[in-house]
């Protein structure tokens, strides 16, 4: 499809998407091409393959958001034109924490220790905790929808006195005090990175960072050893699983030590899109999503779009910051066409006001008339 000719993308989601989020993609698209509509569709598991299959016909890209719209996507879709995606089964083993850490994946990291509280006995509890006797405090996060808004951060001592039945649906981790956090941003396919970006964020990721939130920091420098180390690693395992699509995978360095942990994966468009400045620019939407949707509509790397200037075509002399291009003082004036002169008001031009004017000089006069005692209207005299 040629870059120049506006075209729709459809952002697929299980729950109701932030305007935000649409207002960010339209807003990044049209700053690289011309006027891209950008929609909205919620679907479930009832009326996802009567809507994802209408909306197949009616839309240029499809863009999942969510890892049961990924799923729904990849089981109704899966070999279209209009997106691509993993298998289904992919999705659920990289987004369930509890299987995640069983899969071969390669062992330039190692993965933190991780124990699933379903169906686990306070002995196992125990066993866990004094078997990574050098961590004073131990993390409870939730291994389902709720993110990182349902963690619990516990004592080592106050862990193994808990109500194991509150947390069956959690995992438990050691709490790292200092560290560092870093995701790997990535878009694929068919096991090939198309598009790449590491983002650090500015704060902890603690419960309260998603209800106040956060901002991340791109690191740009790609040499870098920590970034180097992330890179071939999700290199690796983009290969060995064939992965296709938007991804995130998240690590975490150990300041003490020095020693990378890789933490969890989201198979999923992240947060990162929400991270934009005032003139509401996404670098996450503009390096990993723009990709994607180049890849799928088969283009060239998208370009500014060009902007018509008068100034650069049609003048002799122009400074570079156009600032004294048309001025009195250039030697080189030339004077506009009348399609691009200001409108002169009536007024400067000499000409007689209009009615509605008029009118209204009217009716500030009457306001200004008293009546005397005999009844008459008079003007008030100036103090």
């Amino acid at each position: 499809m040629p870059q120049d000719k506006p075209y729709s993308v459809a952002l697929v989601s299980t729950f109701k998407t932030q305007e935000i989020e649409q207002h960010v993609l339209r807003h990044t698209l049209n700053r690289k091409t011309t006027a891209a509509k950008v929609t909205k569709c919620k679907i479930n598991n009832k009326n996802a393959a009567k809507k994802l299959r209408k909306l197949e016909s009616e839309v240029d890209c499809i863009l999942p958001n969510g890892v049961e719209a990924n799923i729904l996507c990849a089981k109704y879709l899966q070999g279209s034109s209009k997106l691509f995606v993993c298998d289904p089964e992919v999705y659920k083993q990289l987004d369930d924490k509890s299987e995640f850490i069983n899969l071969d994946l390669p062992p330039q990291i190692s993965q933190i220790p991780t124990l699933t509280m379903k169906d686990v006995t306070i002995e196992e509890l125990i066993f866990f905790v004094n078997t990574l006797g050098n961590y004073k405090k131990f993390i409870l996060k939730p291994n389902g929808k709720e993110g990182g808004a349902g963690q619990h951060v516990f004592s080592a001592k106050k862990m193994i006195t808990i109500d194991i039945s509150k947390f069956q649906n959690h995992i438990l981790q050691p709490y790292l005090e200092r560290i560092a956090i870093s995701g790997f941003l990535f878009c694929a396919l068919n096991g090939e990175m198309i598009a790449w970006q590491v983002s650090s964020p500015e704060r902890d990721l603690v419960p309260s960072a998603y209800t106040k939130g956060f901002h991340t920091k791109i690191i740009s420098d790609r040499q870098d050893e920590d970034v180097r180390i992330m890179y071939n690693y999700v290199k690796q395992c983009v290969r060995e699983l064939a992965i296709s699509g938007i991804m995130e995978f998240e690590f975490v360095k150990d300041l003490t030590t020095g020693e990378h942990y890789i933490l969890e994966v989201n198979p999923r468009i992240t947060g990162n899109l929400l991270d934009r400045d005032r003139s509401w620019n996404s670098p996450y939407a503009e390096e990993i999503v723009l990709p994607y949707i180049q890849t799928v509509l088969n283009i060239d790397p998208f370009e500014p779009k060009p902007i018509y200037n008068y100034y650069r075509d049609n003048c002799v002399y122009v400074d570079p910051d156009h600032s004294t291009a048309w001025s009195k003082s250039s030697p080189y004036k030339q004077k506009l066409p009348e399609e691009l002169q200001d409108p002169v008001s009536p007024r400067r031009s000499g000409k007689t006001t209009c009615k509605r004017v008029k009118k209204q000089r009217k009716v500030t006069t009457k306001k200004k008339l008293k009546r005397n005692k005999s009844g008459k209207k008079v003007r008030r005299r100036k103090k």
